[in-house]
């Protein structure tokens, strides 16, 4: 699982923080907006079937919420939970702070990620007990 986690980490980092590359790097640098998007909130199920940004988001943070499913103990699920919560917060806190990057701040984004963390986590509440049975079983043999 800790495999997992630094996967799950390192694809959202990478995919969320690297500077947009549609511009030069120095348009970003010339001009880049210090702001962040307040508004949003849950989007429709349906409308996240669909391939947009909502949908990417939600996915990107679905590996994340699986692994801190099956950390195992109740306590580490929930310190590794609050870490992942905080990443969200964070990658967003980091794109308005770094306009350089060329990324938008937008709370729609934090909602997006918090819908997919909470269905991997979910995911991984049901996988994890029996797949860790059936490890220390293969363990045994």
């Amino acid at each position: 699982m800790g495999f997992l986690l630094v996967l799950a980490f390192g694809g959202m980092v990478t995919l969320t923080l690297l500077p947009d590359t549609r511009f030069p790097f120095a348009d970003n640098v010339r001009y880049g907006v210090q702001e962040c998007k307040m508004t949003g909130g849950p989007r429709p199920f349906s409308e996240l079937l669909l391939m947009t940004q909502s949908s990417l988001n939600v996915a990107l943070s679905v590996p994340l919420g699986f692994a801190v499913g099956w950390v195992g103990s109740l306590r580490r699920a929930v310190v590794v939970g609050l870490g992942a919560l905080a990443l969200l917060f964070l990658v967003e806190v980091v794109q308005y702070e770094l306009p350089v990057l060329g990324r938008a701040c937008d709370v729609q984004d934090i909602w997006d990620s918090l819908f997919g963390l909470v269905i991997g986590v979910a995911l991984g509440l049901l996988t994890g007990p029996p797949g860790r049975l059936l490890v220390r079983r293969r363990l045994r043999a």
